[in-house]
């Protein structure tokens, strides 16, 4: 099991699909940039919805 970086051979013995899962497997290392990260879900500005149905829903701002 490989945790950083998969060695080129065996990145060349893989087929699309492994790759690509090889490839998300990794990018979940990567740090996330979530607009609104640390913030109340109901913060002014940020364009968040309160939770509830659909039809209730209004967006504040």
């Amino acid at each position: 099991m490989f945790s950083e970086a998969i060695p080129a051979g065996l990145r060349e013995t893989l087929t699309a699909s492994e790759n690509l899962f090889v490839d998300g497997w990794l990018a979940r290392l990567a740090g996330k940039q979530r607009s609104a990260e640390g913030l109340p879900w109901d913060a002014t500005g940020t364009g968040r919805l309160p939770p509830g149905p659909p039809h209730d829903r209004k967006a504040s701002g």
